[in-house]
């Protein structure tokens, strides 16, 4: 089996699918890295078990992306090839995977805004996955039903939760019992009312995402009390919008985060403000809601719950929100996520199963995932 990763967030969630092939004597996987963020993905090549790639980051062009893997199913002719997500590295390893005639497993499948330009060009990258992945292994039952929806067999999906949660369970248990995980984050030890804040998404730029973050300076600036925490995304787009924070005192803007970092920082502050997915998925299980600004999220389950709030590009939203979650406990304990509505922390054992069942080394079919109890 061959396994494709592009992105940091595909080190993250592939890693436990990795993790829990090692004890499938049966099933041996080979890691090919396109590349497209090269210097990001390194530091979570451990948790892969797999030597970090080299070089810089080549960016999402397709040819270089495609030609990685075509590389890597000729150096290790697999019997199927896996990929997480929907980035161009996942477009071309579906793409290259079929013009070897190769099967294509596709985790994190059925995930849809019902918008192709939000977000762009994610959107249109699961559909067209779609249509050529031979497993999907989605993450909920809404995922499948998408699926099904599109007219994909019922066969041929799996519902097994989301990695990411696993992946979660996995990092919490890493970080230190007392103290920061890195020494950039010792001040961050000293308590304090702190919200995370992350924005990043290109179809916001340029007025949605000046919006959003002019929305978070007024926030701060009216709440100095709080110590809004925004780690640098490498979009070059946010350099041009973000200057409004750069001038408000109760802003802290840190590097980039590896998981164990941001999994350390985000279950300190008492809520979230931003537009990823990941972190959409990762808060639940820390107990943080989360404020989306994002026109629509193909991560529905937490907003069903009120455990996250859809605020789009709307300042005076984002800024009422914000401002009632921090001033009313009331509020803010309705929104505070009792589980995880994404995932148990066992869906790389699913995936493991599936795949086994795939490639004909075995006949138990893993039972799907049907979402967690929530108590009223």
């Amino acid at each position: 089996m061959l396994v494709v990763v592009g992105t940091r967030p595909e080190a993250v969630k592939l890693a436990p699918v990795i993790r829990a092939a090692a004890g499938a004597v049966d099933l041996e996987l080979a890691v090919v890295w396109t590349g497209q963020h090269a210097g990001l993905v390194a530091p979570h090549a451990a948790a892969l078990g797999v030597r970090a790639p080299d070089g810089p980051a080549r960016g999402a062009q397709s040819d270089s992306l495609r030609e990685q893997v075509a590389a890597g199913l000729a150096k290790y002719r697999p019997h199927a090839v896996l990929s997480q997500g929907d980035t161009g590295s996942v477009v071309a390893a579906a793409e290259v995977a079929g013009e070897f005639g190769v099967p294509f497993v596709h985790l994190e499948a059925g995930l849809r805004s019902g918008s192709l330009e939000h977000p762009w060009p994610e959107e249109s990258n699961r559909v067209r996955v779609a249509r050529l992945a031979t497993l999907h292994l989605a993450p909920t039952a809404r995922a499948a039903q998408n699926l099904f929806a599109e007219d994909i067999p019922n066969r041929s999906v799996v519902v097994t939760g989301n990695t990411i949660v696993d992946a979660v369970h996995h990092t919490l248990g890493t970080l230190p019992p007392q103290g920061a995980p890195s020494d950039r984050l010792r001040l961050l030890e000293s308590p304090r009312t702190r919200v995370l804040f992350t924005h990043h998404r290109r179809e916001s730029f340029p007025r949605g995402a000046a919006a959003v973050i002019e929305a978070v300076a007024s926030f701060a600036r009216a709440a100095p009390e709080v110590e809004v925490v925004m780690p640098t995304h490498p979009n070059p787009a946010l350099d041009a919008v973000v200057e409004p924070l750069l001038g408000t005192k109760n802003v802290r803007r840190l590097p980039p985060l590896d998981h164990r970092e941001l999994l350390w920082l985000l279950r300190r502050c008492r809520f979230a403000i931003t537009d990823s997915g990941g972190i959409q998925e990762e808060a639940p299980s820390v107990g943080v809601p989360v404020l989306v600004t994002r026109r629509t999220t193909e991560r529905p389950e937490a907003l069903e719950h009120g455990w996250a709030k859809l605020v789009g590009w709307h300042p005076e939203e984002i800024e009422r929100s914000a401002k009632r979650w921090l001033r009313d406990e009331a509020a803010l304990l309705r929104a505070r996520p009792r589980c995880n509505p994404y995932g148990d922390g066992r869906a790389a054992t699913r995936c493991v199963q599936a795949l086994r069942c795939l490639l004909g080394l075995s006949l138990q079919a893993p039972a799907a995932w049907t979402g967690p109890a929530i108590a009223a």
